[in-house]
């Protein structure tokens, strides 16, 4: 979840989720059906729990604030 906040937050425009998996699957150098089932889940999960917005099949941060929020959570995680 944490990268797909990353890569939402960089583009700052809503992707589709062929974009994220393709970009996804570019940087973990992975293309096989599981990975693509976990990205699926991944987004669908990030929008019930209200960390993502979908309108029609492109997805968006909720809030700009919260790819910040992630990256002073993962720093305060790793001490």
């Amino acid at each position: 979840m944490r990268a797909i906040v990353n890569i939402l937050a960089d583009a700052q425009r809503p992707m589709s989720d062929i974009e994220l998996a393709s970009i996804l699957g570019n940087h973990y150098r992975r293309r096989d059906l599981d990975f693509f089932r976990q990205i699926q889940l991944n987004l669908r999960d990030g929008v019930d729990y209200g960390i993502l917005r979908r309108q029609r099949n492109r997805f968006s941060l909720r809030s700009r604030r919260l790819s910040e929020l992630m990256s002073t959570l993962g720093s305060s995680i790793r001490r």
